[in-house]
């Protein structure tokens, strides 16, 4: 009995982060190398906490053409999903231009212009 009650409880928390990453981001247009497969399940792996913005949507292309936006708070908020505040931009922050990918292992990775400042680089990371 205790098992079950503990597989059910696992159950539970792994759909709701599914369902929760699942409503944070949309993907607009596939591009010419990755699957519908893989931008899904690099993107539920990834941490964009610092990467939402209030009201407008955060536009990331990939390097194939792909295009995925991560949705705005006001849109999440509407749909029930609260974000930490520490997670959102203000929507006046400006991104560098950057070239993204996902890696073999499917990780999100953002290539940066070596111009940039330490200070901007830190600004355009996104954990794992």
């Amino acid at each position: 009995m205790l098992m079950k009650y503990l597989l059910s409880i696992h159950l539970i928390g792994f759909f709701s982060l599914l369902s929760f990453g699942q409503n944070t981001f949309e993907i607009k247009q596939l591009g010419n190398h990755y699957t519908q497969e893989q931008i899904t399940e690099t993107f539920l792996s990834a941490d964009f906490c610092g990467a939402y913005f209030i009201s407008k949507r955060n536009i990331i292309q990939l390097n194939d053409g792909a295009i995925v936006e991560l949705k705005s708070q006001s849109e999440m908020t509407n749909s029930g999903i609260t974000l930490p505040p520490s997670c959102v931009l203000a929507d006046t922050i400006v991104y560098h231009s950057a070239t993204w990918s996902i890696s073999p292992e499917g990780r999100l990775m953002k290539g940066l212009s070596p111009q940039l400042s330490p200070a901007e680089m830190k600004l355009n990371v996104i954990q794992h």
